[in-house]
């Protein structure tokens, strides 16, 4: 018993060594063609991405371009729809501007929209959100006409007789009563301004993406789509004088 208790067991051993002697071997065997393919996979992710790097130069100018279209809000599908980018390829070029310019995601009816703040665009944000407040018109004070001064009595000299008297009694005439005074009539209230909003400041009212409000804003049915969609069911129609939209 003691005797099988303090035999070494070199079977763990070799369970380790062996296939650590097999690697070595086949790398000092196949050394040359190991290095050839590191060098080719190095070579062609750097030439992937220069192809890259070039394709997103000449895509800049256009991607540009629709954010400050879209007041810097872009989804995958807003890429494919202008003919900038497709598939994978828009999904690599967004996810990269997104860590670029610090933007961040949200999930819009199962599509992810990416809100990109640059100074264009916050500046675009800043002049729409501030419209002209509608001039209220006063209506003028009521004008209360006031009755008339009676005239001054002028005192007519003391009759000489019972029978002047009477005669003069006769011709004085009862004194007109006031005109009754107007009371002032109260001014109507000045209705309240419809409310006004920005097309992406709309989107987040309505859940949904900028884009989907710029191809619909010019429908007839705009009014009651975005009735539907708003928490508070008000229905917007869209100006395009001060490119807002107020409620109908």
């Amino acid at each position: 018993m003691t005797g099988n208790v303090l035999e070494p067991r070199p079977k763990g051993l070799l369970v380790l060594i062996l296939p650590l002697a097999v690697v070595m071997v086949l790398v000092y065997k196949a050394w040359r063609l190991i290095l050839l393919v590191t060098v080719l996979v190095g070579a062609y992710l750097m030439w992937d991405a220069y192809q890259w790097r070039q394709k997103c130069v000449q895509i800049d100018p256009a991607f540009n371009q629709l954010l400050q279209t879209n007041q810097g809000v872009v989804t995958q599908a807003d890429l494919i729809t202008a003919n900038i980018a497709k598939g994978s390829a828009a999904r690599r070029y967004l996810r990269d501007k997104a860590e670029e310019y610090g933007a961040y995601q949200r999930q819009i009816q199962g599509a992810t929209a990416y809100y990109f703040l640059t100074a264009s665009t916050l500046g675009a944000i800043f002049d729409e959100s501030e419209p002209e407040a509608p001039a209220l018109s006063a209506s003028p004070a009521p004008v209360v006409e006031l009755p008339a001064p009676p005239p001054p009595s002028v005192e007519a000299p003391a009759p000489t007789s019972s029978f002047a008297q009477l005669l003069e009694l006769k011709k004085e005439e009862p004194p007109e009563p006031p005109a009754p005074v107007s009371a002032p009539v109260a001014e109507p209230a000045a209705t309240a301004p419809s409310q006004t909003l920005i097309q992406s400041e709309l989107a987040k009212r309505l859940d949904t993406t900028s884009s989907t409000i710029a191809r619909r804003k010019e429908g007839e049915d705009f009014p009651e789509w975005s009735q539907s969609k708003d928490p508070e069911g008000l229905a917007w129609r869209y100006d395009p004088e001060s490119k807002l939209f107020m409620t109908v």
